[in-house]
């Protein structure tokens, strides 16, 4: 599966999905190095201040994205950042020929 792969290949601790996925996610964060699945929906970005109504699913072992916003405070940690050399993300190719390619991206 591309997204077990790309987990796995980017050593990927968090992985954070939209709900209409999270059959797909939940299964791929199993068999990774990923130790948490964070799942947020539409109302996540319609009903900020009502958290406390975030849906739950009988899996139980993700974290709503409202919940997540609402029982932690913001704990900004300053992080020095060499733009040149600093990886700002990973995408990966479409894989049509195999498993998806890494491409590093940075900032400039």
């Amino acid at each position: 599966m591309e997204l077990e792969h790309q987990l796995n290949d980017s050593g990927a601790r968090v992985l954070v999905a939209h709900e209409n996925l999270l059959s797909i996610a939940s299964k791929a964060v199993k068999k990774t190095v990923a130790e948490h699945l964070v799942v947020t929906s539409r109302q996540d970005y319609q009903y900020l201040e009502h958290a406390d109504k975030a849906r739950k699913t009988e899996a139980g072992y993700y974290i709503p994205l409202l919940k997540l916003l609402q029982n932690y405070e913001p704990a900004p940690t300053h992080v020095p950042i060499e733009p040149k050399e600093d990886l700002a993300f990973l995408c990966y190719t479409g894989g049509t020929i195999g498993i998806p390619k890494r491409v590093h991206a940075y900032t400039l």
